[in-house]
């Protein structure tokens, strides 16, 4: 065997440590805060269907932990596990791209609150690529590809049973709903004091504008909701605010010229998102508590907003 090959097989070891370790901290960052990476799945665009995120969450985790696991109980089964692991990482960021070229993304979730950049994270997938062909290349080279049949009968359930450990945990705190039945009365829950008054969207007709305090898109489409006010038969106008920080909320009010009544959601980013699906802003006609009909990234011309309110039902939605 050649020098060089004498110390990829030496390396082999050390490098899969390595490998298992960043999937392990990818998976337990993302199951500690189940529901911010629920959200940043959200954002590549690619499902739309709050179940199926919730599914795509959980199995991911699960799926970056029986790779962990695998490696560092050394499953390898002559190299199938390094190809699902290349393979796995061609997806990743195969879906990066994707978010980042047609919908912005700006944090890929690959260790849940720590946040990396699209190019950042292409970049870390590239690595961990070549030193799983590394490790792959001192295994074969080292003859420590095989395994045993008495490894896997002991080992595999062992990796088996952890992802399913750290996924059930993931499951059971998720605190974003599947999608809300239609007659559901999610407007309801807000019931706050302004000027004097009482606000209760649970009661009467509303138009509700949702937004996020640092969304300049959100800043942009203030004038419009300003202008419809001035229409007969609109109804009241309310602001429903994720804040983020205490104080974003007065900036944007001051920045925008916003005229009506507000609510600050504070930092609670799993009420807004169960709100507004994916991306602010989105504006709500509400009935008793009842979203009749919604508009995404902008809001609605006047003459489609009164042919809303005007429906008899409450089940329609946009």
């Amino acid at each position: 065997m050649s020098t060089s090959n004498r110390l990829l097989a030496k390396a082999a070891r050390p490098v899969e440590l390595i490998i298992a370790a960043v999937f392990l901290v990818g998976a337990i960052l993302k199951a500690a805060d189940i529901d911010l990476f629920i959200i940043q799945i959200s954002h590549y665009g690619v499902l739309s269907d709050r179940s199926l995120i919730r599914i795509a969450a959980v199995s991911t985790i699960a799926l970056e932990t029986g790779l962990a696991a695998a490696l560092l109980l050394k499953i390898r089964l002559h190299g199938i596990t390094y190809a699902g692991i290349l393979v796995l990482l061609a997806g990743f960021t195969g879906l990066i791209i994707y978010g980042w070229a047609y919908y912005g993304l700006e944090d890929c979730g690959c260790f849940g609150p720590v946040e990396i950049s699209p190019a950042a994270s292409i970049g870390k997938n590239g690595i961990i690529a070549a030193l799983a062909l590394v490790a792959w290349a001192g295994l074969a080279w080292g003859g420590r590809l095989k395994s045993t049949w008495r490894r896997v009968a002991v080992a595999m359930p062992a990796a088996v049973l952890t992802a399913l450990a750290v996924s059930a945990y993931s499951f059971a705190h998720i605190k974003i709903q599947a999608d809300t039945p239609p007659d559901a009365r999610p407007f309801a829950q807000f019931v706050f004091e302004w000027d004097g008054g009482t606000i209760d969207l649970g009661k009467g007709e509303y138009f509700v504008a949702l937004y996020d305090s640092t969304c300049e898109h959100c800043m942009s489409t203030v004038p419009f909701v300003n202008e419809l006010s001035r229409f007969p038969g609109v109804p009241p106008i309310v602001g429903i605010f994720h804040e983020g920080e205490p104080g974003l909320l007065q900036d944007f009010v001051r920045a925008t010229g916003w005229q009506f009544p507000v609510h600050s959601l504070g930092d609670d980013f799993v009420t807004f998102f169960d709100m507004i699906g994916d991306f602010p802003p989105r504006f709500s006609l509400v009935r008793n508590g009842v979203q009749i009909k919604y508009w995404d990234e902008d809001p609605p011309a006047v003459e489609e907003l009164l042919q809303a309110l005007s429906a008899k039902s409450s089940n329609d939605t946009g």
